[in-house]
């Protein structure tokens, strides 16, 4: 169908575009109005056809302001529909967005709703959040409300694509850090972590985190057949199939309010409970550590619990991500970085024979 610019001073420019879905759409202009704030190229044109052209051929281009009279040609790397409230009354103008699918980053699932329009999908876009100039790969839920869409995080962060190999069982081999008080305590949290044992037959603790008044805040232990979580002492067991050398993706939900916890097996869920250390509040100023199980705040480590495998993208989020999330995060080792932990916390403080690989070498 055609781009159709709506005033009697101008002659109809046509210009189809036909999407992957076979669907024809089509932007009109609008004469009066001007997107203002975000013009970040101008210049003089001899027809609107070629403003059109040349926001085509930019690929920060979203939209653009056209002046009838003296033919000037102004870029915007925004959209009305993004920002509406920059759209502003002047009689000498027209503008239209482009006709060509967003290229540029947005800063919000939002502002891709808001600019693309009801039928926007749920998927990956490229996002700016702190409009740095440097987009991640965010997943969007675009089935949310407006102000309640869902992002799991950066799912392409070059800075966590590496891995840890524990080479031994030994009690010198971990890695730590140190969590910031500054961190508010925890109501609700997801973990999740990728592991690669080296031998099926021995026991050992994947991830543990201590305070100084609790040894086991948080804790992950793979029994062969089972997997233990622990919570400030409550426990639940987990079935474990294994196969011969596998790589395993898990991820643990829980929330204090009703006791809420689910458990993820290579991006399926396995286990779920109520009344789980219902009431519990996870402090921060703890220490986690990578490898072994804290018998004591930070130490107390044995050799039969030490890990021995390889280990990928441990991170942490301070709420209970989605079923659809965590599926999306099982599909590849590098997708994932957590605002409350990052597996790349863990890079400054190795200990003994760990060794950092990168990039990494997981693949599910």
């Amino acid at each position: 169908m055609p781009r159709m610019f709506n005033s009697p001073l101008l002659f109809t420019f046509h210009l189809s575009l036909v999407t992957a879905e076979n669907q024809c759409r089509t932007e009109v202009n609008m004469p009066g109005v001007a997107l203002r704030g975000f013009v970040f190229k101008n210049m003089t044109v001899t027809a609107p056809s070629r403003c059109d052209a040349k926001c085509l051929g930019e690929i920060t281009c979203q939209s653009y302001n056209y002046h009838m009279e003296k033919n000037i040609c102004e870029l915007n790397n925004r959209t009305k529909e993004a920002r509406p409230e920059n759209l502003h009354s002047n009689t000498s103008w027209f503008y239209i967005r482009r006709l060509i699918e967003r290229e540029l980053a947005a800063s919000s699932c939002q502002e891709v709703k808001a600019s693309e329009g009801p039928d926007i999908i749920s998927t990956k876009y490229w996002l700016d959040p702190n409009e740095s100039g440097k987009p991640f790969l965010f997943y969007c839920d675009m089935n949310r409300e407006e102000g309640q869409l869902t992002v799991i995080t950066y799912l392409a962060d070059p800075a966590s694509n590496f891995q840890l190999s524990f080479d031994d069982k030994s009690v010198s081999d971990y890695a730590q850090f140190y969590m910031d008080s500054d961190f508010s305590p925890l109501n609700a949290f997801t973990l999740c972590l990728w592991m690669k044992p080296a031998s099926q037959l021995d026991s050992s603790c994947v991830f543990s985190y201590s305070l100084p008044d609790e040894q086991n805040g948080i804790l992950i232990c793979d029994y062969v057949e089972s997997l233990m979580f622990v919570i400030y002492g409550y426990m639940r067991n987990v079935y474990l199939p294994r196969g011969d050398e596998e790589l395993i993706h898990i991820c643990s939900a829980w929330e204090n309010t009703a006791g809420s916890w689910n458990f993820y097996i290579n991006g399926s869920l396995v286990e779920s409970d109520l009344d789980f250390a219902t009431g519990h509040v996870i402090a921060s100023s703890g220490i986690f550590i990578l490898g072994q199980d804290q018998d004591e705040f930070g130490g107390g480590f044995e050799q039969e619990q030490s890990f021995f495998g390889q280990m990928y993208g441990v991170n942490m989020w301070d709420r209970v991500l989605t079923a659809e999330e965590i599926t999306i995060m099982s599909t590849n080792c590098t997708f994932g970085v957590g605002n409350f932990l990052r597996w790349s916390d863990f890079i400054p403080g190795l200990h003994g024979n760990v060794k950092l690989t990168s990039p990494a070498s997981c693949e599910p």
